[in-house]
């Protein structure tokens, strides 16, 4: 049902930025409240019978030493509200406590930790209340209506230590096997990346090092090396994937100084470089790599993303057919390849034929045939190659399977491609 008591077995913790709006109009912290003593904040609407019946329950708490009420009303989360009707309707309910106007910081803050926590979690109803321990912890969710008596029980058993948060936890005794299954951080951000929650990702793994901070100078374990340079890379990762790449350089640097022998992190950094703008730096660390490892495909493939980067095209393509030379199946490389024999604005570079035979090899790759972007380039060597129909129709795949996969920019980016080939089409003779 929609009625639920969670009582979080490691209490999470509140920014200290979170404020209210009180029906004076005056902005007020809600960690100032917490510094003193527990609050709880009930989320109600003007609209919700069962809300109006709760906030006269919590009467109860008016002269109480040992908890602060704060009632946020939701109404004006869409559009104006009639503060004068609002405090009618407190009035009325009885309720005298503090009081103020809920804002989608508040909200959103809520649903996001517990989501941290609850992974079937489906959105807060009114009424919902949250008990804050003292310091700005969140310790206890109630979904629906609450009574006095269950909040004061709760309030009894706060700061109590983690022992008492996880046996209260749970309606039943048992053992905690927290230690025999220590979560991964990497995986669990993984997950969050999955579900659509790339900041929530990034929140997660930012806390991981904030809870594992490294002294300088301190001898660190293997084992927590390598998982520092794992968090730091999927850092890196995330922080490219949102455009952020001085961010992203600053995660790949501290991943290969955590694990300085991994010669993938190695070269994720000198693309980031590249990435950057530094593309000179970029490509003479590629470069001495490369006589360094001359036959790995993944340094010749960072050579020739890097001159792509650098705008040289040439050296791009050179670079791209040496690593198919070693490894014909490398997908990226084939992909990048085949487009840059395409669309490369030098007709020296340009080559139809070719495109089109590594277009045609791309999509034998399972799951090809739904991959957007693999369609798009196919389309795209079909079109260098004088086969507009061809590049129509591929064109048009791509678009749909851009709009199945729910990446609705890169479908627009293939409409307006769809209509330059039109515009492009060589006159038939019928």
């Amino acid at each position: 049902t929609e009625v639920a008591r969670i009582r979080l077995s490691q209490p999470l913790k509140l920014p200290a930025s979170l404020r209210y709006e009180d029906l004076g109009g005056d902005q007020q912290f809600l960690a100032k409240l917490t510094d003193q003593k527990p609050v709880l904040v009930n989320l109600w609407a003007t609209w919700c019978p069962p809300c109006i019946a709760e906030l006269g329950t919590f009467a109860l708490f008016a002269d109480a030493k040992q908890l602060e009420v704060v009632a946020l009303c939701v109404d004006g989360l869409e559009g104006e509200v009639d503060r004068d009707a609002l405090s009618r309707a407190l009035r009325d309910s009885g309720y005298v406590g503090r009081s103020g106007l809920a804002n989608e910081e508040i909200v959103e803050t809520f649903e996001r930790l517990i989501l941290e926590s609850v992974y079937r979690h489906r959105g807060l109803p009114v009424p919902t209340s949250v008990l804050i321990d003292k310091g700005g912890w969140l310790t206890v969710i109630y979904k629906g209506t609450v009574s006095p008596e269950r909040i004061i029980a709760d309030v009894e058993k706060l700061g109590l230590g983690p022992d008492v948060a996880r046996r209260e936890s749970i309606p039943f005794p048992g053992r905690w096997a927290a230690p025999q299954f220590v979560s991964n951080p990497v995986a669990v951000a993984e997950a969050y990346r999955e579900g659509g929650y790339g900041e929530d990702a990034r929140a997660h793994l930012e806390q991981f090092l904030s809870n594992n901070p490294v002294t300088p100078g301190s001898n660190l374990s293997a084992k927590r090396s390598m998982q520092l340079a794992d968090v730091h890379y999927r850092l890196g990762e995330l922080h490219s994937e949102s455009d952020d790449v001085r961010a992203a350089l600053a995660h790949f640097k501290a991943a290969e100084h955590f694990n300085p022998r991994s010669v993938r992190l190695k070269l994720r950094r000198i693309l980031a470089v590249s990435e950057a703008g530094e593309h000179e730096d970029a490509r003479r660390e590629a470069e001495q790599v490369r006589a360094q490892r001359p036959a790995d495909p993944n340094v010749l493939a960072l050579c020739g993303d890097v001159a792509l980067l650098a705008g040289d095209l040439a050296a791009a393509a050179q670079a791209f057919e040496a690593t198919l030379k070693v490894d014909p199946k490398y997908i990226p490389v084939i992909d990048a390849l085949a487009r840059l024999r395409a669309t490369a604005p030098d007709a020296e570079i340009r080559d139809g034929a070719r495109a089109l035979q590594l277009a045609e090899f791309l999509l034998q790759a399972p799951g090809a045939s739904e991959n957007p972007e693999f369609l798009a380039t196919l389309a795209a060597a079909y079109a260098e190659h004088g086969e507009f129909e061809k590049a129509l129709t591929k064109m048009a795949a791509a678009r749909r399977a851009a709009l199945a996969a729910g990446r609705q920019e890169l479908a627009e980016a293939y409409s307006a491609a769809l209509q330059q080939l039109e515009a492009e089409r060589p006159l038939r003779d019928f």
